[in-house]
């Protein structure tokens, strides 16, 4: 979990919510892990905001920080990983939507391999018995 989704507004947090439902959905299966992160994920993000817009198209003028940005790619990365089958269909809706950031590429190559670690860390939490 990232601490920077406490730095989120309300308003954020649903945009993020509604596109981490939609990478989910991207590759027409939803794991079971991915299906407990977006549990996971609700409970943590869900309030009362309503989006009346694209979640996609409000990206650019609503994470506008540095730490409002890693929370955003750093989720929507985290979730291809979580089954371990990257789809076509995920890649180019996250890559797509980082476009819109206008981030140097090496961080975007750093957030992606933070992420793939945080995905396998999720995956064992969720395996681990006692």
């Amino acid at each position: 979990m990232s601490i920077a989704y406490f730095l989120l507004s309300p308003r954020q947090k649903a945009i993020l919510l509604a596109l981490v439902k939609e990478v989910t959905i991207a590759d027409g299966h939803v794991s079971s892990y991915e299906g407990k992160y977006l549990l996971f994920l609700n409970e943590l993000l869900s309030n009362d905001i309503t989006l009346n817009e694209d979640p996609y198209n409000l990206v650019t003028s609503e994470f506008t920080s540095a730490e409002h940005k890693f929370a955003l790619i750093t989720t929507l990365f985290i979730v291809p990983f979580l089954d371990n089958q990257v789809h076509p269909q995920e890649v180019k809706f996250i890559k797509d939507l980082v476009a819109q950031l206008n981030l140097p590429e090496e961080k975007i190559k750093q957030m992606l391999l933070w992420a793939q670690r945080q995905a396998l860390q999720i995956t064992e939490a969720l395996d681990f018995k006692l």
